[in-house]
Order: structure tokens, then C-alpha cells, then sequence
């Protein structure tokens, strides 16, 4: 199927929008001034979500669109409002943030003192006495989140963390960059700050010369079962729907870039269309949504609740009616090019759509087109079954360097990039709203399960590849949506049967190697099982209670439960046979068999649900 561009009539009518550089700086400026604390932030389910919320509200209200109004959200609140690390003997104390969720401590901080813990494996804390300190931590590798280890510092007595990204680490490598995320922290675990990386190095250079005591300092406000508020307002069709059209309003630090930016070109599609008195196809409804940088304490999947909450809980008929979801993230950055993450049934209309804008000037730093991922609001929409797209602008340099730290300011963004960005959402919009069935591509998607029915012999897939071929219209995506779109164990956008695949793989490599006496490279491959790279960071206990963080019933109320996850069978005691201790050859073959056949089973009852939930859709 080839998806024709949008009309000439279509990007002309965008290109007379009204669309104000000046508006749009506005919103973020405005956005910004909102936070609870010097550093910013503005969370869900505190008063500076309710003013972010209200000031959006009145926007809306003001422009012109219709039922306005706040959506409440059921969330767990936490409010920062200070942080900071003090060290015995030195006047000033170092500047620090942290992350959604984690515990304060008491007004007047914990007084530890330091050990240096490196990257936390094992081997390390093996050397050291942790009971009653307060570790310093580096974040070197996005695989490995300080939530997981810290289940292993708990264990060993640390009351205290202090986590910092060295070079070349995890994320926040700008210069001076704190940074936050949301924490996944589990219950009990201690508290914990983030310092910059020259501090760290301080730090350190403290404990080369001697023994160094600190005290670590965590004000912050948590509410169990508060309340956040999404925003909505509707521009009213001729048919129903909605198209939604969304973007988070909740923040890290002052989040300019991320993201008031997307809320301003939220907020200034529709004020164009109000002010032109467009009429499109079907009702749009344009929102922004509180918690998707954070909203649940002690679980893994805590963001993106507010958007999750909207399309599963508040408004359950759009999983069916939405005709397409426009989720729109950071934008206006003056070096970062245009993503546009879509399924693949519709990532050749984003193309057209993008070439198109092109031509105009809307991609004035570029695009590219992607796959989806679990980090944007697009996510819970598609496991819902809404087709939709994600667009911002987006590079692993800025992802690196200024990304959720207190460097995000409106300095990252330009006025008229926003507002060319801006219409190539507009444009974005409009297509879908007159041609919603038109621009879908189920061929593409059908070649895709073709070639997983190639790659895994299953010919149930291979017949429902071939019924998906004559699939039409947006009506066909919602079982694609609700049954094909899965995370693997590292919250990896994929299939549902991928994990089970690689884990399957792996197990029969290591297999091989066993029978060949390569214990080295058995242990190598074991290490690509699930949520088994961990082994050399977690003890036994610490493993199994970080994997019982993704039973069923602890992601149960969150979009966790739908998202296709496949348990990790714990191969700890395996591990650390291979690693070094003594090894009983029968056991160890006997137990990867048993689960390299349970993994094989769990591919095939994955392949058969997806050829099922196609066929009969």
C-alpha cells in the first residue's frame, strides 16, 4: 500500500495558522516560573501540578475550546523541595538533587561515614564494611539502575546513597549537571542524592586523605493516594472520536525543553484552529497530562500514570473511537532533529507527512523516523490499542549531557524552530483527521510477522500474516495494539515473544559451551537471560527481590500489566557455580534444560496468542 502525501490544500491551510513565537515562549516561561524548590520541579500530585494544571486550563478556556476541564489522577505524590550534602570540616555544602520517590530523611539529615563503592558489584562491596555508611555510588551503564543496586546496600547496612554519574557515565554529562529520574525505589531502601561528577571526584579525593564522615540531607514531601490532574478541551467535529492530541505538563528541574515546550505547541495547534475557525473531521481533544516523569511509589513501571489513567480508566471508549493519538514531547531545540516514533503500520505516512513539511520548512534541524518506545505517553495509548505517533526532537548528545538536569532552561529552546515544529504537528493532525483509514499500512505490518513466522517456523503467524494483508482502516490496529507490543527486560519496546526467544537462544548456547568444557562462556550467555546480567551486582536474596518487583500482581495497576512481560528465571545459584565455586555437572545441565524447554514453550504460546489475536481481531 502506498500512502500518498497530504495535498497542497492541506500545507497551504497549515501555513496560514496563526502561529506566535512570542505565545509560545510565553507558555514555557510561564511553565517554568512554576516549581517547588530553587532547583524547580513540578510533580504530580503537589500544588505545583494543580497551578501547572490551572494555568493550562485557563488557556484553554480562553482560546475557546469547549468543556474544559481537570481529569483527576490517582497518584502518589512526592514534592521536592531540598537537597544537599554536607562534609566534615568544610563550610559550604554541595549542591544535590534526587529522584520521584525517594524517602527523605530527618530535618537534619544522616550523618555516616563515606565509603566509596564504585560501580557496587559484589566483588567490591565483598572488600568493605558498609554496615551504618553512606555509599558513594557511580552510575556508569543505563543497564544497571541505582534502584537495583541499592538492594544489595540495603542488605549490607547502607543507610545512605549518594549517586553520581562519572565520565562517560549513564546519563548528566553536562557541565555541573545534577539530574533526576523517576526512581523505581523500592520499600525500605534508604535515601539518596545525586551530586554532580566534580563533586564526586571531591568526594574522593576527601577519602584518599583520610576518613571522611558526611551528612546527606533529603527534604521532601510524599503522599500516598493523592490526586493529579490531567487538563482537556475539545474541538468539536462532525464526527465523533476524539483524536487525541497530548503532552505532559509535570517536570524535572524547570523542564523548558522537557517539557513546557510541548505543552506550548499543544496549546498553539489549538489556539490556531480555534482562532481560524477550523472544523475538522472529528472532535480533537487536546490535553495535557500530569505524571509522566513520575507518579507511583515502589513500582517499576511509575510513569506515564497520568496518560494511562486517561486512556484506561477515564475515557475506556477511546481504546476503541480514538481514530489516532498525537503525542508531542520536546521541541524547538536548535540542533536536535525531528523524531517521529511510530508503528510501523504508519511509519510511511510519517514520512510523507515529514518530506512534506520538509519542503515547507517545518524540519528545520532535520527528522528521522523510529520505532516506539516505553518513555512517552505514546506507550499506554498503543497497549490500549490506539494507533498514534510520538513527535520531538531528540539526540543522543542531548540525552547524554542535559536531559532531567537542572541545564534544561528555556536557553534549549528557539521561538521560530518551536513554532516550525509546530506545524509540522498541525500537519500531523489535520492528515490524520481527514484520512484516518487512508494512512495506515497493515502490509507493512504483515511482512513483519511474516518474517517472524519465517525466522520461527510457526505457521499459525505465518497464515495470520497473510489474513493481515487484506487488513483495512484503523479499526484493524486496536488487536495490534493490545497484543503485539511488549517490553523485554530492559523495558526494550518489542514483541511478545522476543525475550522468551533471546532467553531461549541463550540457554541452548550455554548448553553448547557446557558440553564443551567452556565454563566461560557458558556463564557469558547465561548473562543474556532475562534480568540475569545482574548477578554480579545482586546476592541471591537481592536478585529474587528485585524480580519479584515484575510478578504479576506488583504491576497489576499500572500499564506494567499490559505489556506483555516474561518472567526471568533466576539462575543465581547456576551463576555463581560457573563463576568459581563448585560445580555439580549433572545438576547444572539437568537445571538449564528444564529451562531452556520452558523457555521454548513460552515462545510458542507467545507466537500462537499474537497469530491468534490477529486472525480473530
Amino acid at each position: 500500500m502506498a500512502v500518498t502525501p497530504p495535498g497542497d490544500d492541506l500545507v497551504s491551510c497549515v501555513s496560514a495558522l496563526p502561529v506566535d513565537s512570542e505565545q509560545l515562549l510565553h507558555v514555557i516561561d510561564t511553565l517554568t516560573s512554576i516549581g517547588s524548590s530553587e532547583l524547580g520541579y513540578r510533580n504530580t500530585g503537589t500544588p505545583e501540578d494543580a497551578a501547572t494544571a490551572a494555568f493550562v486550563a485557563e488557556e484553554m478556556r480562553a482560546m475557546g475550546l469547549c468543556d474544559v476541564g481537570l481529569e483527576d489522577v490517582p497518584v502518589d505524590a512526592w514534592r521536592f523541595l531540598s537537597a544537599s550534602l554536607s562534609i566534615a570540616g568544610e563550610a559550604q555544602p554541595l549542591h544535590a538533587s534526587s529522584f520521584g520517590g525517594v524517602p527523605g530523611t530527618p530535618d537534619d539529615g544522616i550523618t555516616a561515614r563515606l565509603v566509596d563503592v564504585g560501580d557496587a558489584k559484589r566483588a567490591r562491596l565483598d572488600r568493605v564494611e558498609l554496615d551504618g555508611c553512606i555509599a558513594l555510588l557511580d552510575w556508569r551503564t543505563k543497564r544497571v539502575h541505582p534502584s537495583v543496586v541499592v538492594l544489595e546496600l540495603a542488605r549490607r547496612g547502607v543507610v545512605g546513597v549518594i549517586v553520581n554519574c562519572p565520565a562517560r557515565g549513564a546519563w548528566f554529562q553536562g557541565e555541573g549537571a545534577l539530574g533526576a529520574f523517576d526512581a523505581q525505589w523500592p520499600t525500605g531502601a534508604p535515601p539518596m542524592i545525586m551530586v554532580s561528577r566534580n563533586d564526586a571526584a571531591h568526594l574522593r579525593e576527601r577519602l584518599r586523605r583520610e576518613p571522611c564522615e558526611v551528612t546527606l540531607a533529603l527534604h521532601v514531601e510524599s503522599t500516598r493516594n493523592a490526586l493529579g490532574h490531567n487538563v482537556v478541551g475539545f474541538l468539536p467535529g462532525t464526527k465523533p472520536g476524539p483524536i487525541v492530541v497530548g503532552a505532559h505538563h509535570d517536570a524535572w528541574f524547570r523542564g523548558a525543553f522537557d517539557n513546557a515546550s510541548g505543552v506550548a505547541a499543544m496549546l498553539a495547534v489549538a489556539n490556531a484552529l480555534v482562532t481560524t475557525g477550523y472544523r475538522p473531521q472529528h472532535t480533537i481533544c487536546f490535553t495535557s497530562r500530569t505524571g509522566e516523569e513520575y507518579g507511583r511509589l515502589d513500582e517499576q513501571y511509575d510513569w506515564c500514570i497520568g496518560a494511562w489513567e486517561q486512556i484506561a480508566t477515564t475515557h475506556p471508549t477511546w481504546a476503541d473511537d480514538a481514530p489516532i493519538h498525537l503525542c508531542l514531547e520536546a521541541s524547538g531545540h536548535p540542533s536536535l532533529r525531528t523524531i517521529i516514533e511510530a508503528p510501523v503500520e504508519y511509519r510511511a505516512w510519517a514520512r510523507t507527512v515529514c518530506t512534506a513539511a520538509e519542503a515547507v520548512g517545518w524540519t528545520p534541524t532535520g527528522w528521522r523516523v523510529a520505532a516506539p518506545v516505553a518513555g512517552t505517553e505514546q506507550w499506554p495509548y498503543l497497549l490500549r490499542g490506539v494507533p498514534g505517533v510520538a513527535a520531538y526532537a531528540w539526540e543522543t548528545s542531548f540525552a547524554d549531557s542535559d536531559y532531567h538536569t537542572q541545564l534544561d532552561t528555556s536557553a534549549n529552546v528557539d521561538g521560530n524552530i518551536l513554532a516550525a515544529h509546530t506545524r509540522l504537528y498541525a500537519l500531523l493532525l489535520l492528515d490524520a483527521d481527514r484520512r484516518p483509514d487512508a494512512i495506515v499500512d497493515h502490509r507493512a505490518r504483515a511482512r513483519a510477522l511474516a518474517r517472524i513466522a519465517r525466522q520461527t517456523r510457526h505457521e499459525p503467524l505465518a497464515a495470520a500474516a497473510e489474513t493481515h494483508r487484506e487488513a483495512e482502516g484503523r479499526a484493524a490496529f486496536t488487536a495490534v495494539g493490545r497484543h503485539l507490543h511488549a517490553l523485554d527486560a530492559e523495558t526494550v519496546a518489542s514483541y511478545p515473544h522476543q525475550q522468551a526467544l533471546r532467553d531461549a537462544a541463550a540457554l541452548a548456547a550455554a548448553l553448547a559451551a557446557l558440553d564443551e568444557g567452556n565454563r566461560r562462556e557458558a556463564l557469558r550467555q547465561l548473562s543474556k537471560v532475562g534480568s540475569n546480567r545482574l548477578h554480579p551486582y545482586l546476592s541471591k536474596p537481592a536478585l529474587q527481590a528485585h524480580l519479584d518487583q515484575f510478578r504479576p500482581d506488583a504491576v497489576a495497576s499500572s500499564w506494567g500489566s499490559a505489556s506483555h512481560l516474561t518472567e526471568t528465571v533466576n539462575l543465581w545459584d547456576e551463576m555463581t557455580a560457573l563463576s568459581g565455586g563448585d560445580v555439580d555437572d549433572d545438576w547444572l545441565h539437568s537445571s538449564l534444560e528444564l529451562a531452556h524447554a520452558s523457555a521454548q514453550r513460552e515462545v510458542s504460546g507467545r507466537l500462537d496468542a499474537m497469530a491468534l489475536a490477529i486472525t480473530t481481531r
